[in-house]
């Protein structure tokens, strides 16, 4: 039998152990040699809280929106993923993506390698860059990268059957709540999973 004690000691390990995955799955390199997170605020962003009450365990995780988005994949108008988000009628917007174009070399440089600038050329042609990229992205979707999935399920499992069966807990049902609450409090809707 657990007491409090120790079924905070185990979440807390199940919280550091998703975390510290998560976080390292980001800056794994994918096979064609792209990290996840190239500016590090979705790894700073992800953090977790715990407390247990007599009946009940609380745990929640939260992140920067848009890795919800990038571990469960969005499905565009045009590929399909087992997701609980999609596109539907509202493209990204474009400017959402000057940043990453930057950080990708899309943005327009001269021969020494550096921004050159806010031409009306360059802007036209940066603009041109963001707007294709979120076009792409609304028909093509965002596949599923399952950075936070994969160690939430691997280490859900060492939380054992006992503490499981004591607080009802399932890996789904978990899951949902964190996602769901996490997105809830940005306005975020989204579908049952």
């Amino acid at each position: 039998m657990f007491d409090d004690k120790k079924i905070l000691l185990v979440i807390e390990a199940f919280k550091k152990f998703v975390i510290e995955e998560s976080r390292n799955n980001l800056r794994k390199p994918n096979n064609k040699g792209y990290i996840k997170d190239t500016t590090g605020e979705l790894y700073d962003s992800i953090k977790g809280v715990t407390k247990v009450m007599p009946n009940s365990i609380r745990l929640t995780f939260d992140m920067k929106p848009y890795g919800w988005f990038q571990d469960k994949g969005v499905s565009g108008k045009n590929v399909k993923f087992n997701t609980p988000f999609e596109y539907t009628d509202k493209m990204p917007p474009p400017r959402a993506f000057d940043k990453w174009a930057i950080r990708k070399s899309l943005a327009p440089r001269d021969s020494k390698g550096r921004f050159t600038g806010r031409s009306i050329s360059t802007v036209g042609f940066q603009k041109s860059i963001t707007f294709l990229l979120a076009q792409k992205i609304f028909y093509n979707g965002i596949k599923p990268s399952l950075f936070f999935t994969k160690p939430f399920k691997k280490y859900f499992a060492t939380l054992g059957k006992e503490l499981q069966d004591k607080y009802g807990l399932t890996v789904i049902t978990l899951f949902e709540d964190i996602i769901n609450e996490s997105l809830d409090t940005k306005n975020i809707k989204i579908k049952k999973l």
